[in-house]
């Protein structure tokens, strides 16, 4: 699980691309100059996740801890 700032797109966009799912924000509690941004709460199962590496992926039986 992880947060990030609303306005950060190219975060919210890598981590979703490496497998993670929104689940849930926390609207305006950031603020930034004078406008207040959403936390973005983003999670991602071990078996749901895509590795930086293709052909990495790991199966539910081989997750790290």
């Amino acid at each position: 699980m992880l947060t990030v700032a609303e306005f950060n797109f190219a975060r919210i966009r890598a981590y979703t691309k490496a497998g993670f799912r929104e689940f849930g924000r926390r609207r305006q509690c950031r603020m930034l100059g004078e406008n207040l941004w959403a936390s973005v709460y983003l999670e991602c199962l071990a078996s749901e996740f895509l590795s930086a590496m293709p052909g990495a992926e790991l199966g539910p039986d081989e997750a790290r801890s």
